[in-house]
């Protein structure tokens, strides 16, 4: 699983690969984002559909960034869902990415801390 922070951007990225394990331009690469609220109910950051971005020099790879928003209100897992279509075959691709959204330990988020010698 990956790890992302809120009020960062994390960059989604996929190859996909035909029955043989090669990699493969696909048509049509797209991306849904979404995570959970606290009522288990989903919540669609970036719609079905979106366009994915070729990674030029590496066919088959795709790319998209998403900024995540802070404060992150949402449970702590982020679902990417990433699609496209063998041209070959006509067989549809996806494959979903988990990411973790945490707040790493050392962000204050307002605390200060004092350190004093002690005897």
């Amino acid at each position: 699983m990956a790890i992302a922070l809120p009020g960062q951007t994390f960059t989604f990225q996929v190859q996909f690969l035909d029955g043989t394990s090669t990699p493969i331009i696909v048509n049509n690469p797209n991306i849904e984002v979404f995570a959970f609220n606290a009522a288990s109910a989903k919540v669609t950051l970036v719609a079905e559909g979106a366009p994915m971005s070729p990674i030029v020099g590496d066919p088959g790879r795709y790319l998209y960034a998403y900024y995540i928003q802070d404060p992150w209100t949402y449970q702590p897992t982020m679902y990417g869902v990433m699609r496209g279509t063998d041209p070959a075959s006509g067989i549809d691709i996806v494959v979903e990415m988990e990411v973790n959204v945490t707040i790493p330990a050392c962000v204050t988020r307002g605390l200060t801390a004092q350190f004093v010698r002690g005897g």
